[in-house]
């Protein structure tokens, strides 16, 4: 850690009276990523969010035969590649008319929901908490480690550490409990995606129509003893974040308003329900059988919930980007407004940084001009305000709160809740993540028993062909990853890609400036965010607002594509 804290310094560290933070480049964020931020020595008020490079998938997929998108588009990202190939079939599938078969939506639905997992669990251990080690701790808010020192943690039986001090140690980068248990947890999960997707990130056996990996009783038990075992850690991860977050909130009543800004959100939803079909005059009944419901939150008031409502309404600006916008001309397509990325494209136009005028490789999405997140919190809170939740077993939702039994392992069977916040901020980004951890595997356990169910009734293929007809076509995936909406569209003629367009959830998180001039949400979570670290020999070391940056968990490489 101490090598980590030196290069923050290094790279990050300015005189306090200089008012200015270039966080750039920036640490444990996917792919290349940079803040410029101005400080008058107790918050930040001014901060442009910048992507630093161009990769171009969208590109790639022009001009080639249909079939080939999928596996090429799922490399937009590394860590997020099955769900990248997810929704890419989704949108080909929408495209040709074609559904997959029960079981293989099962074998999607599973493999999505574990993926999900993980991405809560490495953001938590190896991309977030690092900002709350003892190390980082220690150095930056001295009088608040001290306290943690002396503060009992009150769920010291879950997760076993006895003081908040002993979390922070074991958040510590390579040498911390928490940090080295993550792995082989890691692993695990990856045992469990590659049991229905071949390998994981870039799946060997998804496409269109199918999942085509031979599927038996043993598969899913082999991954029914694996999400048992993972269930303690589940339990563990929960406590110890409830533990950390509210003392954070009673050691220094700043962080309440670290990252701060509106209960502004859109998701669109995830884990179909296998029966319901997937078309676009069918998105509203699709998106309504899904395990985490879409919809659209503004001010904390859910505005919608119908996908296709939320679909229609998505914008994409370029103004502060290196791009410009081109529009497509596509026979038969929805009635959308001109400007959706359905009929657009973009055309890359490298520049200089200019906070005045372009700055980031990533575009900003816009929901009708709404600036809106799309994170775990917002997933969470969306499903605790249904009262449709499928009958289950497990997950409960209290239009207050998400309750949910993670089973007995080495420890009891026990009951955990997410409640509501009363605030948008840093620490409630990451509680989110935490409970995502539990509410995505229990949504993977409900799915585990509908594959035996549909095993029990023969209903084992898990494979729909792909049929071409040359015609001009069109669709696109709505779908969900760990950091929120995913969206791909495609126009081919001939069986040949006319057109490509990925949003991702940091298109949205991690935006510049729109065509409006308003901040993207990571942008205005920034200003006004307090400075909370004690600054050392004069000089800052961004840590605060690294904090708030990292509770976005960006990933650039999903938002440059």
């Amino acid at each position: 850690m101490g090598r980590t804290r030196q290069a923050v310094k290094r790279t990050t560290a300015q005189k306090r009276g200089e008012g200015v933070l270039n966080l750039d480049p920036m640490s444990r964020v996917g792919g290349g990523f940079g803040i410029r931020a101005t400080t008058d020595g107790s918050q930040i008020t001014d901060a442009y969010v910048s992507g630093n490079f161009f990769r171009g998938y969208e590109k790639l997929a022009a001009g080639r035969d249909i079939r080939d998108t999928v596996p090429i588009v799922s490399r937009a990202c590394g860590w997020c590649g099955g769900i990248h190939q997810t929704t890419a079939s989704m949108a080909l599938e929408m495209a040709t008319g074609l559904r997959p078969p029960p079981m293989a939506l099962v074998m999607r639905n599973i493999a999505q929901c574990t993926e999900t997992i993980w991405v809560h669990a490495a953001q938590l251990a190896t991309r977030a908490g690092p900002d709350y080690c003892a190390p980082v701790m220690a150095e930056t808010s001295p009088a608040i480690w001290a306290k943690a020192q002396a503060t009992a943690a009150p769920n010291a039986p879950v997760h076993g550490y006895a003081t908040i001090a002993d979390i922070m140690e074991a958040m510590t980068p390579l040498t911390g409990r928490y940090w080295t248990e993550t792995i082989p947890a890691g692993r695990r999960v990856m045992e469990m995606i590659s049991l229905f997707y071949g390998k994981f990130p870039h799946p060997s056996v998804l496409l269109p129509g199918t999942v085509g990996i031979p599927i038996t009783w043993g598969s899913f038990t082999e991954y029914f003893t694996r999400l048992v075992a993972s269930v303690d850690y589940v339990k563990q991860v929960c406590a110890l974040w409830d533990d950390v977050i509210d003392f954070l909130y009673e050691a220094d009543e700043r962080f309440a308003e670290l990252g701060a800004r509106p209960a502004n959100f859109l998701n669109a939803g995830c884990w179909d329900d296998v029966r319901s079909p997937y078309s676009y005059e069918t998105l509203d009944e699709n998106g309504a059988a899904r395990l985490a419901p879409p919809g659209v939150m503004i001010d904390g008031r859910i505005v919608t919930n119908r996908l296709s409502e939320i679909h229609g309404g998505i914008e994409e600006h370029v103004r502060h980007s290196y791009y410009d916008k081109e529009r497509v001309d596509i026979r038969g397509g929805p009635s959308l407004p001109a400007d959706h990325p359905w009929f657009t494209r973009n055309i890359p136009r490298p520049g200089p940084f200019d906070p005045s005028g372009r700055y980031s490789w990533s575009a900003a999405a816009r929901w009708k001009g709404q600036v809106v997140e799309s994170t775990p919190l917002g997933r969470l809170w969306l499903t605790a305000l249904r009262d449709d939740f499928p009958p289950n077993d497990f997950i409960e939702c209290t239009g207050e709160s998400i309750r949910i039994l993670v089973p007995m392992n080495f420890q009891p069977e026990t009951k955990v809740e997410w409640k509501i916040p009363n605030r948008v901020n840093t620490l409630e980004r990451l509680r989110a993540d935490a409970y995502g951890i539990a509410f995505a595997g229990l949504c993977a356990a409900i799915t585990l028993l509908k594959g035996f169910e549909l095993t029990r009734l023969g209903e084992m293929n898990s494979t729909e062909p792909l049929k071409l007809s040359g015609d001009e076509i069109s669709g696109v995936g709505l779908w969900e990853n760990g950091r929120g909406i995913n969206a791909h569209w495609v126009h081919a003629k001939g069986n040949l890609v006319q057109n490509y367009q990925i949003i991702g959830p940091s298109t949205w998180n991690a935006s510049p400036r729109d065509d409006a001039g308003n901040p993207g949400p990571l942008e205005e979570a920034l200003m006004g965010s307090p400075i909370i670290e004690e600054a050392s020999d004069g000089e800052l070391t961004g840590i605060d607002a690294m904090r708030v940056v990292h509770s976005f968990d960006p990933c650039m490489n999903c938002a440059d594509h």
